[in-house]
């Protein structure tokens, strides 16, 4: 059974992808987003703080401060500051720190730093050729390997870019945004468009099956490359209604959605974990390629 890394406020959650099963739990303050580096079977956790490296089994490996003023207030930090994006080539990750892009080796040397651009709402590497996706408030850019600017494209004035996740198989970049998913091309020309959800707080590519996962603030989505919902998870139990989640941008019974649309409760996994409290605050995930 494949694993979903799930970034929740305060923890990482490794998780069964197909049925929602907790598998480990490594607590992160302050999460802000995950990279699963299988090559060198490690994880990488990127807080306000710091980025963490852990092994897949939950040991510590390796600390990299980020110098970004902590103006969070008692839990309540605002919009997210760090993103993470793995090249498996090289084991490198791409990080954008708020206004900063930075590139670490997979033993955290730095290998090179972008300053002086926008506040990045999220980073993509496309691992067909190492470059990087970069999301700004209103416009995606790429960059070279080394940092070179490459592309350069705005969305739709009113709208409003959350998440990014590029498509090696097609070099096309998937956007969620405030109004739903978008499908570019690799010259920024729409392709595809999905309502919902609208929540999205982050989105990784499958790259076994050119599949998109999408997670929101309770929820987990899986899409295959014409738009159609393959899977819905419900990770974190909630006696709330769950529907609330996805009627606008904010930073479970556990259920899944089957190809038909099918939704089916899961198996009752975390009855004798009496250590797991899952707040039902989802934040990132990083798929596992195995």
């Amino acid at each position: 059974d494949r694993s979903l890394w799930i970034g929740e406020s305060k923890a990482v959650l490794d998780v069964s992808a197909e049925k929602g099963k907790l598998l480990l739990q490594i607590p992160a303050e302050h999460l802000e987003d995950i990279a699963v580096d299988n090559q060198n079977n490690a994880i990488w956790v990127g807080t306000r703080k710091e980025i963490i490296k852990y092994s897949l089994t939950g040991a510590e490996l390796y600390r990299y401060k980020l110098n970004i003023k902590d103006d969070c207030k008692d839990d309540d930090c605002g919009e997210r500051v760090v993103h993470l994006s793995l090249d498996p080539f090289d084991g490198s990750l791409w990080i954008g720190a708020k206004d900063e892009i930075i590139k670490l080796s997979f033993v955290g040397r730095e290998l090179l730093r972008i300053r002086g651009i926008n506040h990045v709402e999220d980073v993509s590497v496309d691992i067909s050729d190492g470059t990087c996706w970069v999301g700004f408030k209103d416009k995606a850019v790429k960059y070279s390997s080394t940092g070179e600017l490459l592309i350069s494209f705005r969305i739709e004035e009113g709208n409003k870019i959350y998440a990014l996740a590029a498509d090696p198989a097609s070099n096309s970049l998937w956007i969620g945004t405030k109004k739903g998913l978008l499908n570019v091309s690799r010259n920024g020309f729409e392709q595809l468009f999905i309502k919902e959800p609208l929540d999205i707080q982050d989105l990784k590519m499958d790259i076994n099956d050119a599949t998109v996962w999408a997670v929101t603030k309770k929820k987990v989505f899986k899409y295959n490359k014409d738009g159609q919902m393959l899977i819905k998870l419900i990770p974190c139990p909630d006696d709330d209604k769950d529907d609330d989640d996805d009627k606008g941008h904010s930073k479970s019974n556990r259920k899944s959605s089957s190809d038909d649309g099918d939704e089916h409760d899961g198996d009752n996994d975390h009855d004798d974990d009496e250590d797991f409290k899952c707040e039902g605050n989802l934040i990132t995930l990083a798929v596992d390629p195995h």
